[in-house]
């Protein structure tokens, strides 16, 4: 199945629960956490966007199996795990039989295209987390031996918390606080991986998807851009907490956005300030011809104009093996190689100024060829949401064009913008 087949905006979120528990392994009371989070979640308000399915007694190769009927966004499984890491599956005796993290690992990378999480209710499973994580945007396992009590007061925890729509980190916290609130002192034994690459498992019209749970952390928007070398820049100016990754890219994104917004240098696109924010149909896109490296977003309102200008390699879905943040030089001088389709007019060899100090530099375009360059992206008029760091305001008469670099875009999700 292509990856831009797996998710649509009517279609349910589906959780494919397994269960495992072999006749020579403790009983667990796997019905009761299967019974809880399907009363949990018809409980949700947000119930009809989620879809449960289980197969019980699971054998090895009923997992990929469950996955081709299902087809879920969330696998979950619940059972038995050993302290080398392996999963407890069933044979035909109902006996265990063990899976080791590679096998399982090698599984996920094989449906990587539709599974957006995956959680492992099961004692020391966080070497398999470890191992999934690699293919798979987010997986919670377990850092030790874990208790019936505890594993259900997860699952609740979780599961109430996803069906009132609050996305993945944030229904892992309040699985973690459920358990506490049980007065069982298990709450730090879950934990949640997030792979740093999640976004290259997507292609671009994923981003559309209402029901995309890895884009989903910091809002209800659907991330078409978000440049991590920016946000990594600006996020331990604005915290306290070390920048190593635990933090999510979106919480970060989320914690950026607040922060500049308390201390106002945030502005809208008819009062720009070092940071502008706006909500606003745009065409977006890259050309190959001119700027193969560079996306454009951009737009026309009678006399005023907008264009963003960042690195292609910061688009969700593209990989990154080769992206490169340039200087604010670069990319405007790549807008304006573009719009005029002349690689070499612009360079830092024939001008002595650069187009940041030169307050008649949009004035050589003209709008007539902005329109023409916009007219040739890929994506016209889509209603988005941006953060981005002005560059360049170029003014004559009551005519103005912004430029800017994006910290994130991203569909709006409220599409009635004018």
């Amino acid at each position: 199945m292509e990856a831009s087949k797996v998710l649509s905006s009517d279609s349910p979120i589906k959780i494919l629960f397994l269960s495992a528990d072999p006749t020579n392994a403790s009983r667990l009371r796997l019905w009761q956490e299967l019974r809880d989070i399907r009363e949990r979640l018809q409980l949700a308000k947000f119930r009809d966007r989620f879809l449960l399915e289980s197969r019980e007694s699971v054998r090895p190769g009923d997992i990929s199996q469950a996955i081709f009927d299902i087809e879920p966004q969330i696998v979950h499984f619940s059972g038995h795990g050993s302290n080398t890491g392996d999963l407890c599956f069933e044979n035909v005796l109902g006996e265990i039989q063990p899976v080791s993290p590679s096998a399982l690992a090698k599984l996920f990378e094989l449906v990587a295209d539709r599974i957006s999480c995956v959680i492992l209710n099961a004692c020391y499973s966080e070497i398999q987390a470890e191992a999934i994580v690699k293919h798979i945007p987010f997986v919670i396992g377990m850092n030790q031996a874990i208790g019936d009590q505890a594993a259900i007061a997860f699952s609740v925890g979780f599961y109430k918390a996803l069906g009132a729509n609050q996305g993945i980190e944030k229904a892992y916290k309040f699985g973690c606080v459920e358990i506490q609130m049980q007065g069982i002192s298990e709450q730090l034994t879950p934990v949640l991986y997030a792979s740093e690459n999640f976004g290259t498992h997507l292609e671009q019209e994923q981003t559309h998807s209402i029901n995309d749970l890895r884009l989903r952390e910091a809002s209800l928007k659907y991330y078409l851009y978000v440049s991590e070398t920016k946000i990594n820049m600006i996020y331990p100016q604005i915290s306290n907490q070390n920048n190593d990754g635990v933090e999510m890219l979106f919480s970060k994104v989320k914690a950026i956005h607040k922060y500049l917004e308390k201390n106002k240098i945030i502005g809208s696109l008819g009062n720009p300030a070092a940071y502008i924010y706006g909500r606003i149909p745009m065409n977006w896109g890259c050309l190959r011809e001119y700027a193969s490296d560079i996306v454009f977003f951009g737009t026309q309102k009678v006399t005023d104009s907008i264009v963003l200008v960042g690195s292609k390699y910061s688009l969700v879905g593209q990989s990154k093996e080769s992206a490169t943040e340039h200087s604010p030089d670069y990319y405007l001088f790549k807008f304006f190689n573009t719009c005029t389709e002349d690689e070499k007019l612009f360079s830092l060899d024939n001008l002595k100024v650069s187009p940041l100090n030169d307050r008649n530099f949009r004035f050589l375009l003209g709008l007539e060829s902005f329109n023409r360059f916009m007219s040739k992206v890929d994506h016209k008029d889509e209603p988005v949401e941006f953060l981005a760091r002005m560059l360049k305001i170029y003014k004559q008469g009551r005519d103005q064009l912004m430029i800017a670099t994006p910290i994130y875009v991203a569909l709006d999700d409220e599409p009635n913008i004018k």
